[in-house]
């Protein structure tokens, strides 16, 4: 009886979650600007998406080994939401 419980629970957390979706999308940025800000590692990013006319921006935290692998003008590839789940909310 033991066994049938707990491979249920495994079956049900396992099922949990393979449901979940992925609510990030990957984007291709421009790093516009880096900057070291009381020892952590940002980047300033510049990206375009489909429904916006204007670039937009978002700041990365990232570690320091990425900050010294990357110069001002590298395409950087990040996560972010994806739109389309907000406008399901």
């Amino acid at each position: 009886m033991r066994r049938i419980i707990l491979l249920f629970m495994i079956t049900f957390i396992a099922v949990g979650l393979f449901s979940c979706g992925d609510d990030y999308i990957e984007v291709e940025a421009t790093i516009i600007d880096m900057y070291i800000d009381q020892g952590s590692y940002y980047f300033s990013l510049e990206y375009e998406m489909d429904g916006y006319e204007e670039p937009l921006t978002a700041i990365e935290k990232v570690s320091e080994k990425i900050y010294e692998s990357y110069q001002i003008g590298d395409t950087y590839i990040f996560r972010r939401p994806d739109p389309a789940t907000f406008r399901r909310a």
